[in-house]
């Protein structure tokens, strides 16, 4: 994914519904009512939810398709959930830390408590 594509909150959350189902390898899709339902905090008016899944539609991060039935549409996402966040990441990178991966870590590492698990794993991870 060459540019991250923007995403709003409730967009995402759309997408992490639809990413969960792709990875339960439900490969058909789901219905907007199906999103929804996954939703439970959210529960928006069929027409709000529509609008939104046209943008995401829009930008190229889902694809609808006519039901088997004939009745509405099944969404599936297009875009791979870790490259969207490895894109996501990187451009809070650029943005807010000039590219710096140290500032970016000094400022995880000051913002959090680190338990001794978390620093192990990250003594783990940087070993190159």
């Amino acid at each position: 994914m060459k540019d991250c594509i923007s995403l709003t909150n409730a967009e995402l959350a759309i997408m992490q519904v639809l990413w969960q189902n792709t990875d339960n390898g439900t490969a058909q899709g789901l219905s907007a009512r199906e999103i929804n339902q996954a939703l439970p905090e959210k529960q928006w008016q069929r027409t709000t939810l529509a609008t939104m899944l046209a943008r995401l539609e829009e930008k190229g991060a889902v694809q609808r398709q006519k039901a088997a039935s004939g009745n509405g549409y099944l969404y599936q996402a297009q875009i791979d959930e870790e490259q969207y966040r490895q894109s996501a990441v990187n451009d809070l990178l650029d943005m807010l830390y000039h590219g710096s991966v140290r500032s970016l870590a000094a400022s995880l590492v000051a913002s959090r408590r680190l338990s001794a698990q978390d620093i192990d794993e990250l003594r783990e991870l940087f070993k190159l």
